[in-house]
């Protein structure tokens, strides 16, 4: 996500441009404002009622070595040669200890959808009652 320390951001895509075949020139991060629903499934659904959107932005600073770490962990860094990968991580690694003083801030946008599944005569399995049954039980006597 756009926001917090850009400009280490910006500085970071010649990391990728030089190690990443198919890297954009002219990258931005997206603003969160401009990031849209991804599941848009839920409310065609006809087993969900309308969905509701929770967006939870955050911002964590990281040491150089708990980027680096965080980085070897991302699957397009891990998919890359391996020669590839470690100049990536160097580069990345480099700017944050030269050029930010050992720390470097990530913006992150997550995004929740929550539906709740429409009455129906099925059993839901998933209740926290049990599944519902089509009639109730007849009272125990003693």
């Amino acid at each position: 996500m756009a926001g917090g320390r850009e400009r280490g951001w910006a500085e970071s895509q010649r990391c990728y441009l030089r190690w990443v075949p198919g890297a954009r020139a002219g990258f931005r991060f997206p603003r969160a404002s401009s990031v849209r629903s991804p599941v848009p499934d839920l409310d065609r659904s006809e087993e969900f009622g309308p969905g509701v959107l929770f967006r939870f932005e955050t911002e964590s600073v990281y040491t150089t070595r708990q980027y680096r770490d965080l980085l070897r962990t991302y699957s397009d860094v891990v998919a890359l040669p391996p020669a590839r990968r470690q100049g990536l991580v160097d580069c990345r690694t480099d700017l944050i200890r030269f050029r930010y003083g050992g720390e470097i801030a990530r913006r992150e946008l997550a995004t929740w959808r929550l539906g709740r599944r429409r009455e129906s005569d099925r059993p839901d399995p998933c209740s926290p009652r049990g599944p519902r049954l089509s009639r109730p039980r007849p009272a125990r006597r003693r």
